[in-house]
């Protein structure tokens, strides 16, 4: 929902989506099986092997481990988010 924040200290599953004004964060992976409208950090102490998964991607930022992506990416396709070579990569989710 708009203005609801997670914050938890593992992985995190969200059935449906986050909107805009929404904040998820976790100290292990994210994945959402839904739109990602809102702001969603995973590895949020450091965990550069934590990953970002979404059915589509929309969304107002995404961190892991402290390194943000790109401002305008989005993905109307199922996504997966890692880090590689201290940057965030982007590519398609098979789920």
């Amino acid at each position: 929902r708009s203005g609801m924040k997670v914050n938890y200290p593992g992985s995190v599953v969200v059935l449906g989506d986050v909107n805009p004004g929404a904040e998820i964060m976790a100290d292990g992976n994210v994945i959402i099986w839904g739109c990602v409208r809102g702001q969603v950090t995973a590895g949020a102490k450091g965990d550069k092997q934590a990953v970002i998964c979404a059915l589509e991607l929309k969304p107002i930022q995404v961190q892991i481990a402290g390194m943000a992506g790109k401002k305008g990416v989005q993905y109307s396709k199922p996504v997966k988010i890692n880090c590689q070579n201290s940057e965030l990569v982007f590519t398609n989710w098979k789920h």
